[in-house]
């Protein structure tokens, strides 16, 4: 497997080669959020992390994501697991009934060492008789390099794949551009190699799908799609995807292997011919089969539509961007979490060695709460 690929834009890179590649990702800043020792013990740095397999939500999650951003790879990549719906009337379902069509047919019920496959095998072979152990070893033959969905999982994540796209403006943050690019690119300030995958990557903007649930009954949808996007730290996501793009200035597209290739969908390749401000979408979707979708533009930089601009500062036409105060904070968290990781690399090494807090010895008191907490007294009850 390739990890150690040369910065740039890959189109065709898989997942499991993203997830190798020994870089920092806007989920590993979460983690330095936390702390130094959180980021070292979720690192391959901590020698004794167990992989964990994918599990049944993690792959479900997947294929809902499929759907809603890669309706034809997930035709191809997917398909619903042959059931007994699925089969005509009068099929052979039980190895009971195989026995008993052997047996009115005057053939030995039982061979020996045979399973209940064989003998469906068997009597499939003298009979017009449709048994459901054969008809199910032949569909997973035939779909073996697809992974399989129940029939209600499937109408699901279809449903909600349609819903969608129902809307055209929805449906326009996530056609025209491509779906799971990687962007792999070295921090100039740290030195610290980053990487980001873009959910979907368009000319001149970026969308985020994010799932989203109502944690308190009754709050406004509004607030609850703010909130996620707060205290899940997707603002910091945002603006280190942002700092990616901006870190791509020329056409680097990559293969697999890291060589250069010009090979790239005009839609993407017209926007690195021409910088231009690259607006965020955030599309959060809700859970639970609700038909909730809505989609924000995070306005990281105060900046009348149309301006045609080259990079963080100045624009081609000499106009200034002001960072909105999101976008400052977005950009000190970013900037202090590669500190972070930079000056721990140095302290702690690489090698193995745990990574600790870098204040494990403090105080607490009353720079630590709000005022409101301060000047509230409880009653006891």
């Amino acid at each position: 497997m390739q990890t150690e690929l040369p910065d740039g834009i890959y189109l065709d890179l898989s997942f499991e080669d993203y997830l190798a590649a020994p870089r920092v990702s806007s989920g590993n800043l979460t983690d330095m959020i936390e702390g130094p020792a959180a980021y070292w013990a979720n690192s391959p740095m901590n020698p004794d992390r167990e992989e964990c397999d994918e599990t049944e939500p993690m792959k479900l999650g997947r294929a809902y994501h499929c759907a809603r951003l890669e309706p034809e790879a997930f035709a191809q990549r997917y398909v619903q697991e042959i059931d007994a719906e699925d089969m005509p009337a009068g099929t052979l379902m039980k190895d009971a009934d195989y026995k008993a069509a052997l047996k009115e047919l005057g053939q030995a019920q039982i061979k020996a060492g045979e399973t209940v496959l064989e003998r469906a095998e068997r009597l499939a072979e003298i009979s017009l008789n449709v048994c459901w152990h054969v008809e199910r070893a032949e569909w997973e033959a035939e779909n073996q390099s697809k992974t399989w969905l129940s029939r209600k999982h499937m109408a699901e994540i279809t449903r909600d794949a349609a819903r969608i796209r129902m809307n055209p403006e929805l449906a326009a943050l996530i056609e025209g551009g491509m779906a799971e690019v990687s962007i792999l690119w070295t921090d100039e300030a740290t030195g610290i190699k980053c990487k980001c995958r873009p959910d979907y990557l368009g000319s001149n903007w970026i969308t985020h799908l994010k799932t989203w649930d109502m944690k308190i009954a009754g709050k406004p949808g509004n607030r609850a799609v703010v909130d996620a996007f707060r205290f899940n730290g997707y603002y910091r996501t945002g603006w280190f995807y942002l700092e990616g793009l901006m870190a791509m200035p020329g056409l680097v597209f990559r293969k697999p292997d890291g060589t250069l290739t010009t090979e790239v969908p005009e839609p993407l390749g017209a926007a690195w011919k021409a910088p231009k401000r690259w607006d965020h979408w955030f599309l959060f979707v809700r859970r639970s089969g609700i038909p909730d979708i809505r989609a924000r533009e995070i306005m990281y930089f105060d900046v009348p539509r149309g301006v045609n601009e080259q990079s963080i500062g100045v624009g081609t036409d000499g106009f200034k961007r002001s960072v909105t105060v999101l976008g400052r904070k977005a950009d000190m968290e970013v900037r202090r979490c590669l500190q972070q990781i930079a000056d721990c690399s140095e302290l702690y090494g690489r090698d193995g060695s745990p990574w600790f807090p870098r204040d494990m010895i403090g105080r607490i008191g009353d720079d630590d709460f709000s005022a409101f907490w301060l000047d509230s007294i409880e009653e006891p009850r």
